[in-house]
């Protein structure tokens, strides 16, 4: 279970707990504890990076009817995204409960993030008692940022499946460029993973063994593109992302 580090917030995991909190109570047989596998704790992320729950089996065929995510902004001490699910029964085997992107436009680049997640049993409550399975996350800053990104080049923009498909859109008009991209990935699960740019070049790193990581890059040569797209892939993956794609505007 990731935990973050809130040393410097407690007025910030007090407000967590005080929107999440349920008065505790004993268990019985079939609580069960919710593990946030993504986004690794302290790991830096865009704003629309991927919660992944998976349950603790440690407690033989534990029930879940309700699950709920909750974003927190750390600065501000305040709650910024919610989403609730109605799920799952009885669970019993190690798959993701929730595989899900935070959309487009919900949080900001350059900031804090506490990711808070908890099950609810309808038979018992709040699983395990007042505690849920917390992160700390903090997003990226835009990697381009020049007084051309406002004019001269097209937006670009990366669309990728996941599973080493991908396709690169270019446009007049972000959504044209969003549009190509969706056109060119052409599989199933194909969707934006990255805010279009308009950076002379533009890099995708990808990694599709022992599971999925990506990178995006963007810069004013080839060189510094592909760089990011690598180091952004493998914040997490040293020394193991390749480098998909690359394209430069003139």
């Amino acid at each position: 279970m990731f935990r973050p580090v809130v040393s410097s917030a407690a007025a910030l995991v007090m407000l967590a707990m005080a929107h999440l909190a349920t008065p505790a109570a004993a268990h019985p047989a079939g609580a069960c504890t919710p593990v946030l596998e993504k986004p690794a704790q302290g790991a830096a992320v865009t704003p629309q990076f991927d919660v992944r729950v998976k349950v603790d089996m440690s407690t033989n065929n534990c029930q879940v009817d309700r699950i709920r995510l909750r974003v927190f902004d750390k600065g501000a001490d305040n709650m910024v995204f919610s989403r609730q699910w109605e799920c799952c029964d009885v669970i019993t085997n190690r798959d993701p409960v929730v595989d899900f992107s935070i959309p487009d436009g919900e949080l900001r680049e350059d900031t804090t993030y506490i990711v808070s997640v908890r099950f609810y049993d309808k038979h018992i409550g709040f699983s395990p008692g007042s505690d849920p399975a917390m992160a700390e996350v903090r997003t990226t800053v835009p990697q381009y940022r020049t007084k051309r990104q406002a004019q001269g080049f097209q937006p670009m923009v990366f669309a990728v499946n996941r599973k080493g498909r991908f396709g690169h859109g270019k446009a007049g008009s972000a959504a044209q460029a969003r549009r190509t991209a969706l056109d060119f990935c052409d599989a199933p699960g194909c969707e934006i993973v990255s805010k279009p740019v308009r950076a002379r070049c533009h890099a995708l790193a990808q990694r599709t063994r022992g599971g999925y990581w990506w990178g995006v890059g963007a810069g004013g040569s080839e060189d510094a593109a592909r760089d990011r797209a690598k180091r952004f892939c493998e914040q997490n993956q040293q020394g193991s992302c390749k480098i998909s794609y690359t394209h430069c505007q003139q």
